[in-house]
């Protein structure tokens, strides 16, 4: 009896790595799919591949292609029957979710942005000014349109999404606040993680293939609570560990510490120029737009990781380490 080692995707961005018999059906494997992602007993699922199409989950794994790596899709339904096949639905029936088998590619980009006290007065009056100009920037490169999604994430004591990830041409931005008592990057570390996970999710079920996420991280203070941001921030980047692991580029300036920025940034990071009195956060918003540019044109639809990190720093800005 071989195996395939698959990675599953659950409800809420629950996905866990587990083993298969390919010689049997996925509905004789029902008890090792639900427990691996902690489904509830009793409700019908919908199996698919990660580009929507559903898969016949009476016939054995290899009669359908499964091969090891590749990344299975498990919805939960809203309708219940009882009996073997009513777990697992039947063959020919309609998901709940109506997908349409798609290679469309997209790049989900996430914007954190600090709004501890520090940031307060003409740094967040600047990011909101900017952010509006970013979007329609985006509307006018139809392929960034189409390719990027963008969220906005917002983090000082607590973290907290401010714009969901969604189409460039649907995003609210309500503006931004900088009244936090403090500067906790191990709470933003940690949404991010579940954040993610549960978009890439949500892409898969509307048959979407995501490239490999990108963040682009703005701080001008340093982490002052206990936690210990270093064990989250390897959580959140740890490709073996978390499968939506995503690139970062960190920005840091104020009183940010230019060796935290550097190990945040693990794609790549930046301070202000010497000299340079304040972040010149027009630039950095050029920058963001340019990176998204270079990478979807560059971009090959059957790599994951297609994110390229602009060969010069922003203008006002200096490089402290990059990746290529």
């Amino acid at each position: 009896m071989s195996q395939v080692h698959v990675l599953l995707l659950g409800p809420e961005g629950a996905f866990a790595s587990v083993a298969l018999s390919d010689d049997i059906s996925f509905s004789a494997q029902r008890e090792t799919i639900a427990r691996a992602l902690n489904l509830p007993d009793g409700r019908d699922l919908t199996i698919r591949k990660d580009d929507g199409s559903p898969l016949d989950q009476g016939r054995p794994l290899a009669n359908m292609g499964v091969r090891s790596d590749d990344r299975i899709l498990i919805e939960v339904r809203n309708n219940s029957r009882s009996g073997f096949l009513g777990r697992f639905g039947r063959r020919g029936e309609e998901p709940d979710t109506p997908v349409v088998p798609s290679a469309y590619r997209v790049l989900p980009c996430y914007l954190a942005v600090d709004t501890s006290a520090s940031m307060a007065g003409d740094p967040i009056i600047r990011v909101n000014q900017e952010l509006p100009r970013l979007r329609a920037k985006m509307l006018r490169e139809p392929e960034l349109a189409e390719v990027c999604q963008l969220s906005v994430v917002a983090f000082e004591e607590t973290a907290v999404v401010h714009a969901p990830l969604t189409d460039v041409a649907q995003m609210e931005l309500p503006g931004l606040t900088a009244d936090g008592t403090g500067t906790n990057y191990a709470h933003v570390f940690s949404l991010l993680r579940s954040t993610i996970a549960r978009d890439l999710y949500e892409l898969y079920r509307s048959g979407r293939r995501p490239y490999r996420p990108v963040v682009f991280f703005l701080s001008d203070g340093q982490h002052n609570r206990p936690d210990d941001w270093r064990e989250t921030l390897g959580r959140l980047t740890d490709r073996s560990e978390f499968y939506g692991a995503p690139a970062i580029v960190a920005f840091g300036f104020g009183e940010a510490d230019p060796e935290t920025i550097r190990e945040v940034g693990l794609k790549a990071s930046y301070m202000p120029d010497d000299g340079t009195p304040s972040a010149k956060l027009d630039t950095f918003m050029t920058f963001l737009l340019s990176s998204l540019t270079n990478s979807m044109a560059g971009g090959s639809r059957d790599r994951d990781d297609v994110f390229v990190v602009p060969p010069s720093a922003p203008a006002g800005w200096r490089a402290i380490k990059i990746q290529r």
